[in-house]
C-alpha cells in the first residue's frame, strides 16, 4: 500500500510540476525548486522500498520446559521456578551419561516466492552453577554445535544468573518440509538448566510459528512429547 501510495504521488507530482507557472518572485521560486525535486526524492523512497522489501526474516524462539506433558509438569518432574527465566520456568537436567535427549521440530515455509529458507542457531539461554557442562545440538541427525558452559563456584546462586551462548554452528539452506533438532547435555551431579532456544530463518513466511512441537526422550524410557504450537 506504501508502495502504491508514494509512486501514484510520484506519479501525481510529475503532472503537477509541468502545471507550475513561471514564479513571480524569490519566495515562490524557491519552493518551486523544492516542488521540482520531491518528486526525485519519492522516487528514490519507491526503489528502496523495493529493495527491501524482498528480504524477510524471522526470529523464533522455543521454551525449554514446553516439551513436558501435564502430568510431568504437574509432578514437578525436570523442572524448576526461576523468577529471571523467560517463563520463570525451567528445565532441569541432571545427566551425566548424556541420555535425555529434546527433540525439537522446525516447520519450513518458505515465503512467496521463495524456494529456500536459511535457519542459524542464534542463542540457547541457560543457567548452571559448578563446573562447566556441554551442550550439544545436532540438526538431522548430523552435529551442529557444541558449547561448553560458563563455570562458576557460587554455592548454588548462580541458578538464578542467566547466560547465552550466542550464535553457534553454521547456517542451513533447507526446502520447506518438517526438520528436526536434538539436544542433549552433559552435565555434573548438579546438573543445567535450559530456558529457551532461539532461531533465525530467512525468507521464512512472516506469520510462521516455525517451532512445530518438542519432546524429551530418555533413552532408558519411553518419550514425553508436547505437541502444542504455543508460539
Amino acid at each position: 500500500m506504501l508502495f502504491q501510495l508514494l509512486c501514484s504521488r510520484t506519479k501525481q507530482c510529475h503532472e503537477n510540476r509541468k502545471q507550475v507557472p513561471h514564479p513571480p518572485n524569490k519566495s515562490s521560486s524557491l519552493l518551486t525548486t523544492v516542488a521540482m525535486k520531491i518528486p526525485s526524492f519519492v522516487l528514490l523512497v519507491c526503489h528502496v522500498f523495493v529493495t527491501i522489501n524482498g528480504y524477510v526474516e524471522i526470529q523464533r524462539h522455543y521454551e525449554f520446559e514446553d516439551v513436558l506433558t501435564r502430568p510431568a509438569l504437574e509432578e514437578r518432574e525436570l523442572w524448576v521456578w526461576r523468577s529471571e527465566a523467560s517463563n520463570y520456568k525451567t528445565l532441569r537436567l541432571v545427566d551425566e551419561e548424556q541420555k535425555y535427549h529434546i527433540q525439537l521440530k522446525v516447520c519450513i515455509e518458505p515465503a512467496e516466492d521463495q524456494e529456500f529458507v536459511t535457519i542459524t542457531l542464534d542463542d540457547i539461554r541457560y543457567a548452571n552453577d559448578g563446573p562447566f557442562d556441554y551442550i550439544f545440538v545436532s540438526f538431522e541427525g548430523r552435529p551442529w554445535s557444541v558449547y561448553a558452559t560458563y563455570e562458576r563456584w557460587a554455592h548454588g546462586h548462580d541458578w538464578n544468573i542467566f547466560r547465552n551462548t550466542g550464535r553457534n554452528g553454521v547456517s542451513h539452506r533447507l526446502r520447506k518440509g518438517v526438520y528436526t533438532i536434538d539436544i542433549s547435555v552433559l552435565t555434573d551431579k548438579w546438573g543445567l538448566e535450559l530456558d529457551k532456544i532461539r532461531l533465525n530463518a530467512e525468507y521464512q513466511r512472516l506469520d510462521s510459528s516455525l517451532f512445530c512441537g518438542g519432546s524429551i526422550v530418555n533413552l532408558h524410557q519411553p518419550a514425553h512429547e508436547n505437541t502444542d504450537d504455543k508460539k
